[in-house]
């Protein structure tokens, strides 16, 4: 589905999420009626190398699958169909807002439309429609500072009792 050199930024990060056979489509005999559906909204890549921290997404498992997941959406869509709707939403959750006067989801206009593959449609876009945040760095709690031992201060020594009266007089 991803063939076309100018997404190749986009297929490699399919292939780094792990979701190329969601993608790939393969037909199956009997046809599949729950094989799943998408419609791909590819950002170019000249929109994806415009990200400025690009490297450490694509370095970032979490952020990587969002990025992509970003822009699938459940269902074959046509471009006629996503503008007549306000919005659509993401196989991230990410509602993507379309803007039929201006013929933009999320800001992006489209570049290539209403290619079909066996499981779906592409569509290029020249934007990112979503950039994820990076996963914070799991970082391990350093142990407790635990101060030094006190030095061993001696036990008190015991209170001696006063001598005896002098009872000797005389």
């Amino acid at each position: 589905m991803l063939a076309d050199p100018e997404l190749s930024e986009f297929a490699e990060a399919v292939e780094i999420a792990g979701l190329v056979d969601l993608l790939d489509g393969q037909p199956t005999e009997p046809p599949d009626p729950d094989a799943e559906f998408v419609t791909v909204l590819a950002p170019t890549n000249e929109a994806i190398e415009a990200i400025a921290n690009w490297e450490e997404i694509n370095a970032d498992p979490a952020a990587i699958d969002r990025f992509v997941l970003a822009h699938l959406v459940e269902g074959t869509l046509t471009v006629a169909d996503i503008l007549a709707v306000s919005e659509v939403i993401s196989l991230s959750t990410d509602e993507l807002a379309v803007d039929p006067d201006a013929q933009t989801i999320n800001g992006a206009r489209f570049v290539t439309v209403d290619q079909t593959a066996l499981n779906g449609n592409l569509h290029s876009v020249d934007g990112v429609l979503v950039v994820p945040s990076l996963t914070p760095p799991t970082t391990i709690p350093a142990p407790p500072e635990t101060a030094p031992p006190a030095p061993e201060t001696p036990p008190p020594a015991p209170e001696t009792p006063p001598p005896p009266p002098d009872t000797s007089a005389g």
